[in-house]
């Protein structure tokens, strides 16, 4: 489950930085729609990936599972987070019910068409992703368990709080 883990620590960091963007900076710029995915160069990032997104449900082996046993959470996180940032930064944060960061770990993200590695904490791992209006789905194995995750892209949900990754 280190694949599990690895991908928690790049959700926790990127939930610390939505977390250190909370406070109230004054009006925020409406975003911009996300392009579709489509190719990229190797070792470059697909800019529909681009953006702060919160984990919102998970799979393993098709049977729903708790994103905290997937992800592998820190004791007392309630909510996960990660930012894909242009230049293939990525950042991945786990955060109590105060929005404390209770884990954060960061580093790349690269795509080849719906194939992405991430890179972080000495590691890597391998997946496919697909994206549908806000809603982005990771597929990858780990320790033979076929895992999805899904995200929910916070510059696009309704209602949702504007969050940075701080850098």
């Amino acid at each position: 489950m280190k694949t599990a883990k690895l991908v928690t620590s790049m959700l926790l960091i990127v939930a610390v930085a939505l977390a250190a963007g909370c406070k109230d900076n004054g009006p925020v710029a409406p975003s911009t729609p996300t392009p579709q995915p489509g190719p990229q160069p190797e070792d470059g990032v697909d800019a529909a990936l681009v953006g702060v997104w919160i984990y919102t449900g998970a799979t393993s082996n098709g049977r729903q599972t708790e994103l905290a046993t997937v992800l592998e959470w820190e004791q007392g996180t309630v909510i996960a987070a990660f930012e894909v940032v242009e230049d293939g930064f990525y950042a991945y944060a786990e955060f109590d019910e105060d929005l404390e960061v209770m884990f954060y770990t960061e580093g790349t993200i690269s795509t080849r068409g719906n194939q992405f590695t991430i890179r972080a904490d000495g590691g890597s791992f391998d997946g496919t992703w697909s994206r549908a209006g806000s809603e982005l789905k990771l597929n990858y194995t780990a320790d033979g368990e076929k895992i999805s995750l899904v995200a929910e892209n916070l510059d696009e949900a309704e209602g949702s709080p504007s969050l940075t990754v701080a850098r």
